[in-house]
């Protein structure tokens, strides 16, 4: 699939263990973070849709820790995220790339395109939790300690784990940057909204210290600063 292919594809919200979001509107496209400030400079209607800053958002990103999908690794496939697209590492090759001998935690797992609809299901009976679906080949999973090997039996080519500023919705990004964009605040603090990877993960923000104004589920609004916000990131 190539970047071509994408250009009308819809950004998936539901991206990691907390996906951030403050509590204004946004419409947007999946799309390298290039492309959206070529699209910037050259159509106001994208700026009245979304704030696009002037260099990639907060610095968070690591592109030392090939885990995260930065290089492009015999192009076996891709994950198309707000800022960038991602590359799966290839399964046979994670030992070499990673130094891991076993994938354990939060990862994005691809099958070859299109995806089976029953994929997911297949990979329940590994004990592998499957969530948000990332274009065009891949879901957002939980691994419990499993080899390459025993996933790649189940169809899965590659993985890759999410980087900080994967997890960060568009309009938070005015909000680390200190611009004014229609920010809900309470005094100096922003209101935003969550989407955790689990019901459990609410106990965990009030354990951390964020001052959580809603809980339901899966879906939380908390009040934080920059500083928290830049935390929750990286959880």
């Amino acid at each position: 699939m190539g970047r071509e292919s994408r250009t009308n594809s819809t950004l998936s919200l539901l991206l990691t263990f907390i996906f951030l979001s403050p509590l204004i509107l946004t419409i947007a496209t999946s799309s390298d973070y290039s492309i959206l400030q070529e699209e910037d400079q050259n159509s106001k209607s994208v700026e009245s849709m979304i704030y696009v800053p002037n260099k990639h958002p907060i610095g968070l990103q690591d592109i030392s820790d090939p885990s995260h999908g930065w290089p492009d690794i015999d192009n076996i496939g891709e994950a198309w995220l707000f800022y960038r697209t991602a590359y799966y590492i290839p399964i046979d090759e994670w030992k070499d790339v990673t130094d891991e001998q076993i994938i354990n935690g939060w990862h994005v797992l691809a099958h070859d395109y299109p995806v089976p609809s029953n994929w997911k299901e297949e990979l329940s009976s590994i004990g592998v939790d499957c969530f948000s679906y990332l274009p065009p080949q891949g879901f957002h999973c939980k691994v419990p300690k499993l080899s390459p090997m025993i996933l790649s039996d189940y169809g899965v080519i590659g993985a890759f784990r999410l980087d900080g500023t994967d997890k960060l919705a568009p309009d938070i990004i005015p909000i680390l940057d200190g611009a004014d964009f229609g920010q809900i605040m309470e005094k100096d603090r922003y209101l935003i909204n969550l989407v955790l990877s689990g019901e459990e993960e609410g106990n965990n923000l009030l354990s951390a210290g964020i001052e959580v104004t809603m809980l339901s589920g899966v879906y939380s609004s908390v009040v934080v600063d920059e500083k928290q916000i830049n935390w929750l990131s990286q959880q």
